[in-house]
């Protein structure tokens, strides 16, 4: 945050010298002929530098939030078809809720597989280790 302030700032700031390097190509000479210039210079940039830096912060914000962006998100999510699948799911899901047996079965297969999975590691593990020393004794 406190970047982007300095940031801001500092555009402004350039900002500001740009456009009065633009209106008079010498800004030093401005000393020199304080009675002309003066008066002129000093209310265009004081005015331009709050304005023309909040007018483009303020849009810029203003099209950052992408409101074409949110549209376009409800708008694909606009398919039923899946919507409908999915509280079709949620009523079967209710449906072996209230049986209690099927979704137990499923946490079952699921730590079987798992369990499964587990016990062939050891196993292997224990068998390799037992060919090594079967080996090193008879070497």
């Amino acid at each position: 945050m406190k970047n982007l302030v300095v940031f801001v700032f500092l555009a402004t700031v350039l900002l500001a010298l740009n456009m009065a390097e633009a209106q008079s190509a010498k800004p030093i000479s401005t000393k020199n002929t304080p009675t002309k210039p003066t008066p002129t210079k000093p209310t265009p940039t004081k005015p331009s530098t709050p304005t023309k830096p909040s007018t483009p912060t303020k849009p810029s914000t203003a099209t950052k939030p992408t409101p074409s962006t949110k549209p376009t998100l409800p708008t694909k999510p606009t398919p039923s078809k899946p919507t409908s699948a999915k509280p079709v799911a949620a009523n079967v899901a209710m449906a072996k809720s209230v049986s209690g047996e099927p979704v137990p079965a499923k946490t079952t297969k699921r730590q079987s597989l798992k369990t499964t999975k587990t016990k062939p590691t050891p196993t292997r593990k224990t068998t390799k280790r037992t060919s090594r020393p079967s080996t090193s004794p008879a070497a």
